[in-house]
Formats: C-alpha cells, sequence, structure tokens
C-alpha cells in the first residue's frame, strides 16, 4: 500500500456525518445501494494507510490506467445512500493549493 502520512496530514475533516452505525450495516448489506465493486473499493481504502487513498492510487492499485471512472463510481455510490437515507448531502469545497 502507499504512505499517506505525508500527503493527508494537512488534511481534516469537519463536515458532520450523520449516519449511524445501524444505517450503515443496512447500507452495506443492500446489494442495490451498496455494489460489489464498491466494496472492493471501501476495502482498499480501509486498508490504506491512515484509512486514506486519493482515485490515483486505488487505480494503480486496481490496475486501471485513469481515476476519473473511479471518481464516478463514488459519486454515484454517495447519490444511492443519500438517496435512500433521504440526507442532505456534504457540498463540494473548493480546493485551496497548499
Amino acid at each position: 500500500m502507499f504512505d499517506n502520512s505525508t500527503f493527508f496530514e494537512k488534511i481534516h475533516w469537519n463536515d458532520p456525518i450523520s449516519i449511524t452505525k445501524e444505517q450503515w450495516m443496512f447500507l452495506l448489506r443492500n446489494k442495490d445501494i451498496v455494489l460489489e465493486k464498491d466494496i472492493q473499493l471501501l476495502t482498499l481504502i480501509y486498508e490504506s494507510d491512515m484509512y486514506m487513498a486519493t482515485a490515483s492510487q486505488l487505480a494503480q492499485l486496481l490496475n486501471i490506467p485513469h481515476y476519473a471512472p473511479l471518481n464516478s463510481q463514488i459519486g454515484r455510490l454517495g447519490k444511492r445512500i443519500v438517496k435512500t437515507l433521504n440526507i442532505q448531502a456534504i457540498k463540494q469545497k473548493e480546493t485551496v493549493q497548499i
């Protein structure tokens, strides 16, 4: 895997996530919401240093030539979760160069 400690050390996530353990269990068990390929990605992220990975890192691990399809996949997963739980999606923030 990748050593993400220096890359991600400046990232701090403040966004509240109000999904309960029970809701996550429901989502992960529902094959219409969390697809097998989503489980594969989530597992790779979980196994990564600091439980984080960039789309580029994931593409490399999966031997995919470009990361764009993974960004789309994660976006679709997020939309299915938001729709199923009827919750507000976190808005994407502008990236600030450090």
